[in-house]
């Protein structure tokens, strides 16, 4: 049920994994990019019985490049782990976090998304909490100084 009233509707989700396009009848309120923040908007005035929400998911990575100081880290730890590892390892090139994309560095994303040495390399998306509407009476801010 929306709480009944006048004060502004805003509207939250608790959980968003992870890039997200919203959208409130047909008008866009906001982009969300953070696996571990909410997303909370304050809606222009709308008949909140008629709301529509719709939300689009984009791929994690998307329009991300991998930071080029980043790179050259891991390209040098590779470099000091294959001069200081013997050269008859079972492991397959390329694998292990260091074959890890890096732009999932700039991406506020669980690790576990990326996938492991085990575990295939698939990224979560989606909803992972409640969506909310409520009301929030406006904010009043004010200060008082005693010299």
């Amino acid at each position: 049920p929306i709480p009944a009233g006048d004060d502004p509707l805003v509207l939250t989700l608790t959980g968003v994994d992870t890039v997200a396009d919203i959208w409130v009848n047909g008008h866009h309120v906001g982009r969300h990019a953070n696996q571990y923040r909410p997303f909370q908007v304050t809606l222009p005035p709308i008949d909140a019985n008629k709301a529509k929400v719709l939300i689009r998911f984009a791929p994690p990575l998307d329009g991300l490049a991998e930071p080029p100081a980043t790179r050259a880290m891991v390209n040098a730890v590779s470099d000091f782990l294959n001069a200081a590892a013997p050269q008859n390892l079972d492991a397959e090139p390329g694998s292990g976090i260091l074959a890890l994309d890096l732009a999932a560095t700039r991406r506020r994303k669980g690790m576990f998304s990326w996938g492991w040495d085990f575990a295939p390399r698939i990224p979560s998306i989606g909803l992972t909490g409640p969506v909310e509407l409520t009301r929030r009476s406006p904010i009043e801010v004010s200060h008082h100084v005693d010299t």
